[in-house]
């Protein structure tokens, strides 16, 4: 779907102040047209990915920027998590055709001469719907950036592994002023294709693995959202252990965060009592994986 379309439900863009250094560097990247023509944000589940790619595409509608989005849907009765194709490349030719008149022109008149582009592989679609009329955008003064969000929720393997040949193909379009940012999990057939010599050497890489940064900006999230319940709740009762306790707890996973916050946000609760029901939980050790104490967290709340 489109970043601002209504089939996507709520959204969520990062809390100002959070993710500066990510933002930061997708800001520097998509306004030269030097630099690499990929841009790859990868992290696990639940670390923010999308939030940032909501924050760029937003503030780019706001610049009235020519850009174009396509966020895939983790929710089980999607298109996608059916392993049915997505007609990415036509999501975002039509984006284009309503930003700027001379490529709707374009992309009629390809649709009347040969119907059939709707049934052909990504690279045709690609190659005869976005490229030709790009080359009267060259004078942008900024890359034209396509943002795809979540491509590991993309579950149809061959559609997945074509969009990535597209990608991975960059000769075909950086002398177009188009970029790619990709935001994903680092799962295998992704990570294999970013991490091949050839494509290493055209892409920037942000992983969104735990950092002391992280946890810094999941603690300013829990301590304003906190804020916020408690105005709600005058007698919603935390302390600052408690928030140092679940950052821990969230080990870099902004959903783990969020989570909590969503659920002591029900009305006609009691959210301290809501608290310490989760506080109660034995954390997982160390070792654990990091969804583990998320996983206990849902079984808590359900």
């Amino acid at each position: 779907a489109i970043f601002d379309s209504e089939e996507r439900g709520p959204t969520s863009k990062c809390l100002e102040g959070t993710a500066q250094s990510s933002l930061d560097i997708i800001r520097v990247w998509s306004n030269s047209f030097d630099g690499v023509p990929v841009l790859w944000l990868s992290g696990p589940l639940g670390t923010g990915k999308t939030s940032i790619a909501q924050t760029m595409a937003e503030e780019w509608a706001a610049q009235k920027r020519v850009f174009a989005t396509f966020f895939f849907s983790p929710q089980v009765d999607s298109p996608e998590q059916k392993g049915e194709l997505i007609p990415i490349i036509l999501t975002l030719a039509y984006q284009l055709a309503r930003s700027v008149p001379d490529i709707e022109r374009h992309i009629v008149l390809t649709i009347r001469r040969d119907p059939s582009i709707f049934d052909a592989v990504m690279s045709k679609q690609f190659k005869e719907l976005i490229l030709p009329p790009l080359e009267d955008l060259r004078h942008n003064e900024v890359p034209l950036i396509f943002l795809i969000d979540a491509l590991d929720e993309f579950r149809n393997a061959k559609g997945q592994k074509d969009f990535l040949e597209l990608v991975t193909s960059y000769d075909t379009y950086t002398n177009h002023g188009i970029k790619f940012l990709i935001s994903s999990r680092p799962e295998r057939l992704i990570s294999e294709y970013m991490h091949e010599t050839s494509t290493a050497e055209c892409l920037l890489h942000i992983s969104l693995e735990r950092t002391s940064k992280t946890d810094s900006d999941i603690a300013l999230y829990l301590a304003k959202e906190f804020r916020r319940i408690l105005l709600n709740n005058p007698t919603f009762q935390y302390g600052d252990y408690t928030i140092s306790e679940l950052v821990d707890r969230a080990s870099g996973q902004f959903i783990f965060a969020s989570t909590i916050v969503k659920y002591l946000g029900e009305n006609n609760h009691n959210p301290t009592q809501q608290l310490e029901d989760i506080m109660k939980v034995t954390p997982a050790d160390s070792n654990s994986r990091p969804s583990q104490n998320l996983d206990a967290l849902y079984f808590t709340i359900l």
